[in-house]
């Protein structure tokens, strides 16, 4: 059958079930639609998964019990029995703790480790609903005179208001919005909406009414078995999100606003509450006002958590997490503030051209963070190491011993001359070190001398190896036109 076949199919059994639901056609159109669901679930259950089956399997079990308890009742029908609570109770409300289980496993996948802020915004939600179902709904009309009753009229709003926290899990934790998720917020919202309605309905109209709900209840199981037999059900309803900073919707803060009002609204409406509503009313907008700040407390750590890794990628090379040109500047007319001796190395790296044509930018990347690292391990724990762009690198040094300094620059000299394996080739790379010092100087002008002596080494070396090619062939005549423009004028 075509899926527009299918689909023109199950829109005319609702329509039968709408219309005619005591009727035969309607009660085969019902239970014909029923029993293709459930075959239909355990079908997509048993199909090859790159992941848990576990939702599926509980969805589709879900569906089965539904369908037992439907199957009971039509018997108990037919026998002419029809107490007022049943086995078909009991099917029926074991399959909300299954629905929910299915929602809460999804929810786990999708957002393993930032599902936090949606908990609690679910939590928020399901408290302020779970006390306005209580004192509206549940109490109102619980019967006294029957403990059984009264349990079962307790555990359908029940069930509805953990398949209500659920959803919102789903729906306020990070993930696709592709159909299976619409899919199975449309059957649970579905049924919520049935069971609402016939809560509500059920001391105003007869059966001969509600029987007619039944085509809402197919339309919800029947958006369930679409979420299961769904080609992209795990790929949709089972990848994990990425992490990233949360920025909460506007609909959000406006929801939770609204969870914060329902108590003072329901004793406004309500005026007169018994002794019990009114113990529910006081601790469900404790645990409502519990939730909303543990959630406005969640978001001011989220901001702040935001604010100081912006401040801290500011303040970094992305590259190869060195500190930046700025916080050298800073830290260097901090230390010349201060009075204390302060030295800086300039360096730039020899042949590392070459490596970037011969092996490609991303070889050039990793040598750069290799370099990075062999820095940060060949100076003192406060000292700076900053990466100034390109191949060049800066370390500051305060209060340093002069007598120190030579030893410094061979031994950094040593460790930056060191193989590194790319793709297990070692390839290997030289640097050219420039020094100056001073107390209480210019920053920028100690930069500058420290970069021209820097350029006097490099053009050192290059006529030491004998024309080698230690900066680039031809290099010669543009390193002394630099030299020339950075030395600092008399």
């Amino acid at each position: 059958m075509s899926s527009r076949a299918a689909v023109a199919t199950l829109v005319a059994c609702l329509g039968l079930v709408a219309w005619q639901p005591e009727a035969p056609v309607g009660r085969t159109a019902y239970f014909g639609c029923s029993v293709a669901f459930v075959v239909l679930a355990w079908r997509a259950v048993a199909r090859p998964s790159s992941r848990t089956r576990l939702p599926w399997a509980l969805l589709a079990a879900t569906l089965t019990t539904w369908l037992l308890g439907d199957t009971v009742y039509a018997g108990m029908n037919i026998c002419g029995y029809s107490p007022d609570i049943s086995v078909c109770d009991v099917l029926w409300i074991a399959g909300y703790p299954m629905l929910a289980a299915a929602l809460f496993v999804v929810v786990r996948h999708r957002a393993p480790h930032s599902a936090r802020a949606g908990v609690l915004d679910g939590l928020t939600l399901t408290s302020a609903v779970a006390m306005t179902m209580w004192v509206l709904i549940v109490s109102p009309g619980m019967d006294a005179s029957s403990a059984l009753a009264s349990v079962v009229q307790v555990a359908y709003p029940l069930g509805d208001v953990v398949v209500l926290s659920a959803v919102l899990f789903l729906l306020f934790t990070p993930g696709r919005r592709g159909a299976p998720v619409v899919l199975l917020v449309l059957g649970a919202a579905v049924m919520q909406v049935g069971d609402t309605v016939l809560s509500v309905l059920a001391d105003v109209v007869g059966d001969s009414v509600l029987v007619h709900f039944d085509a809402v209840f197919l339309m919800s199981n029947a958006f369930l078995m679409l979420a299961v037999v769904s080609p992209q059900r795990d790929a949709e309803l089972l990848t994990a999100s990425e992490p990233r900073p949360e920025r909460p919707h506007r609909a959000r803060v406006l929801f939770l606003g609204a969870a914060l009002a329902c108590g003072p609204l329901i004793f406004a409406l309500r005026g007169t509450l018994a002794p019990g509503e009114r113990v529910a009313l006081g601790l469900g907008s404790l645990v409502t006002v519990t939730f909303a700040l543990a959630r406005f407390t969640l978001a001011i750590g989220e901001q702040a958590r935001a604010q100081r890794e912006l401040a801290r990628v500011a303040d970094r090379d992305p590259l190869t997490g060195l500190a930046n040109r700025r916080v050298l500047l800073d830290r260097v007319s901090a230390a010349l503030s201060s009075g204390a001796g302060v030295l800086v190395l300039y360096l730039d790296l020899d042949g590392f051209k070459a490596v970037n044509d011969e092996y490609g930018h991303s070889a050039g990347d990793a040598v750069l963070g290799a370099v990075a690292e062999r820095l940060r391990a060949g100076v003192r724990p406060h000292d700076l190491v900053a990466r100034m762009g390109g191949d060049e690198f800066v370390v500051l040094c305060e209060d340093l011993d002069p007598t120190d300094v030579d030893g410094l620059v061979e031994r950094l000299r040593r460790s930056v001359s060191e193989p590194v394996l790319l793709g297990g080739v070692p390839v290997r790379v030289g640097v050219s070190i420039g020094t100056a010092g001073g107390v209480g100087s210019d920053g920028e002008h100690l930069l500058l001398t420290a970069d021209a002596a820097m350029f006097a080494d490099k053009r050192t070396r290059a006529a030491s190896a004998g024309g080698a090619d230690v900066v680039g062939v031809g290099r010669e005549g543009e390193l002394a036109s630099r030299l020339q423009r950075l030395e600092p004028a008399p």
